[in-house]
């Protein structure tokens, strides 16, 4: 199952607890919503920490996208094509382990193109810019769950 917005909120609410009790242990109390609700990495860890987070939803955006063009469009997807979509649509792509995971398959191999690869551009084009908007408000999607789980805990 791909990395969703649920998935982000778990993760960002650990995350923060664990950065709290952290800063806490170290004598810094725990008046950090400011700095928290701004935006400012308290250390390049800890703002990386955040940054790996919503790379992980964009990623399983991507994914989920992937695995329901394929099956509304009755793809022969490959990891190869995947990636090549993903890149098409907004400029990147995701693990290729997760593609090969997700979409390989142990009777194929790397010569064995996918039937739909002619139709590479038209399939690019079919969603892409559906999926550019929706994959841009990734990010927003990031900072309300941030600030839903600050409201969470600053409440207890």
């Amino acid at each position: 199952m791909p990395y969703t917005i649920e998935h982000y909120e778990a993760d960002a609410e650990k995350l923060l607890r664990d950065r709290l009790a952290e800063l806490k242990e170290r004598g810094f109390g725990t008046p950090v919503e400011p700095a928290f609700n701004e935006g400012s990495p308290f250390d390049p860890s800890y703002a990386a920490k955040w940054s790996a987070l919503t790379r992980k939803l964009k990623a399983g955006f991507l994914i989920g996208e992937l695995i329901t063009f394929a099956n509304d469009y009755e793809l022969d997807m490959t990891p190869t094509l995947a990636m090549r979509i993903c890149k098409g649509w907004v400029g990147r792509s995701v693990s290729n382990r997760e593609l090969i995971k997700i979409f390989g398959s142990e009777n194929r191999d790397a010569s064995e193109k996918s039937a739909d690869w002619p139709r590479l551009d038209e399939l690019i084009d079919i969603d892409k810019v559906r999926i550019m908007n929706e994959y841009d408000k990734c990010s927003f999607l990031c900072k309300e769950a941030k600030e839903r789980v600050w409201k969470k805990i600053s409440k207890k």
